[in-house]
């Protein structure tokens, strides 16, 4: 009877391979011919996602298969940022994402959103890398008015004519009006705290472009959920340039809690530690940091998947544009190895990936890598499609069988 069940899991699983593998939209095949025939052949060279927890990598086959109510939620540091993975992802799994799920207040330099666009006025944004003494919610950004009449508008990139439920992550040194939101028809209202200088929550349906506009001095935005229904697809990315493993421990832990239960997520990405190894922290503090971030995340959704994504190649540039391996980069890979098997969660190995399809050098040249640390966009856009190719191909290890 259990012989049965895994051929059934497994003709099961075929289907969601040939079902996923074969529905690609126009514009998904555009992306495909980016790369070089080449190159595209290397994304089915070599197996870099490690099965450690075959229930979870069901889940997710099935969802992938489904193509609706299939939630990602990306952390990471500058290898994330720049949300070129995320929107990758995007395109590969879903033909539209609902809507961008959690966003920042405003984006610092350096990184975007590829589903928002934003413009503010007289706004100062602080991240919890750089200014370690505010309060800091869910993802560690925040907005701050320098003036009144301080001005956000963000409109969404995809049109999508239903309202759309925002709720507003906000924060007043009093109980005075802080900001008047509107939306496109006029509609919206006036945020207060009820509890002074204390994140605060304010629901409202509305229509994009929205403006949000400070009616005082020192007011605060860390973010915004925008979701449509339950049933949205979505994949958020909550990355910040130069963060290390504890950045997520410098969020006020009550309401970064508090904010994990406002989506459920299939998926966690986990995908720190480039900033590690380059300052050299222990392995051992590195993982403990990634462990507790992990047990924060299964404390409050139990059924979510975990995925950890090792760092690219992390470099060094020698003179005349050579580069190296930092020293305790490949430690740092059985360390991440050997972690993933105890916490038995889903590893994809980067780094490998890199080296089997020709190592640095030819990422450099093939436009896939920067000479420093990065990726350029191209680069981790293939990274996003090598992964999807690997949770199809994982199925078929001999553990389904």
């Amino acid at each position: 009877m259990k012989k049965q069940n895994k051929i059934t899991k497994f003709y099961f699983l075929f289907f969601i391979l040939f079902f996923t593998s074969c529905h690609f939209t126009e514009e998904q095949q555009t992306r495909i011919s980016t790369y070089e025939e080449p190159l595209d052949r290397i994304l089915y060279r070599g197996q870099f996602l490690k099965n450690n927890n075959e229930a979870d990598l069901y889940k997710i086959a099935k969802k992938l298969m489904e193509r609706k109510n299939f939630k990602i939620r990306v952390f990471g540091d500058s290898h994330m940022a720049g949300d070129f993975f995320s929107d990758e992802l995007r395109s590969l799994i879903f033909k539209d994402a609902d809507s961008p799920g959690f966003i920042y207040p405003l984006q610092p330099k350096y990184q975007q959103n590829m589903l928002v666009d934003y413009s503010s006025t007289h706004f100062k944004i602080l991240n919890s890398l750089r200014y370690r003494k505010e309060d800091y919610p869910l993802g560690g950004i925040i907005a701050k008015a320098e003036k009144s009449q301080a001005k956000v508008e963000l409109k969404l990139k995809q049109e999508l004519k239903q309202k759309q439920e925002v709720m507003i992550v906000f924060r007043s040194p009093n109980a005075s009006p802080a900001f008047i939101v509107q939306d496109k028809n006029y509609d919206g209202g006036i945020l207060r705290s009820a509890t002074p200088n204390s994140w605060s929550f304010a629901t409202y349906h509305l229509e994009f472009p929205i403006k949000i506009t400070a009616i005082q001095k020192e007011v605060a935005l860390g973010g915004y959920f925008i979701t449509q229904s339950p049933e949205d697809n979505i994949i958020d990315t909550l990355g910040i340039n130069g963060a290390s493993s504890n950045i997520w421990q410098h969020w006020n832990q009550d309401v970064f809690k508090r904010e994990l239960y406002e989506i459920q997520y299939d998926l966690f990405i986990i995908a720190y530690g480039a900033n590690d190894v380059i300052g050299e922290l222990p392995h051992e503090k590195m993982l403990s940091n990634i462990r507790q971030l992990i047990r924060t995340l299964k404390d409050v959704q139990p059924n979510a998947a975990i995925l950890l994504i090792t760092p690219p190649s992390v470099t060094k540039t020698r003179t005349r544009g050579r580069f190296y391996i930092v020293e305790n980069f490949f430690s740092a890979q059985v360390a991440y190895e050997e972690f993933a098997k105890k916490e038995n969660i889903l590893l994809f190995n980067t780094h490998e990936f890199m080296e089997n399809s020709g190592g640095k050098g030819m990422w450099i040249a093939k436009n896939l890598s920067k000479k420093d640390l990065h990726l350029t966009p191209l680069g981790y856009r293939f990274i996003a499609r090598k992964l999807f190719q690997e949770i199809q191909a994982t199925i078929f290890t001999p553990s389904h069988e």
